[in-house]
């Protein structure tokens, strides 16, 4: 899945490799247009899943 694909309220389901937050559904939020979830710190933003490429988000579908 890539980033560009998901807007605000948009569900996304994450794996069970987040340690801030469970596995499972979770609708997608926007701050000033940065997309996040969220977290038991608060928000998780998902740029910050992007693969190393920039084209895919890692633990998100």
């Amino acid at each position: 899945m890539k980033l560009s694909d998901i807007k605000a309220g948009d569900t996304i389901y994450t794996d069970a490799g987040f340690t801030c937050t469970p596995a499972g559904k979770h609708v997608v939020k926007s701050d000033n247009g940065d997309l996040y979830i969220e977290c038991d710190h608060g928000k998780h933003f998902l740029s910050g899943q992007e693969d190393e490429q920039g084209s895919d988000l890692v633990g998100i579908s």
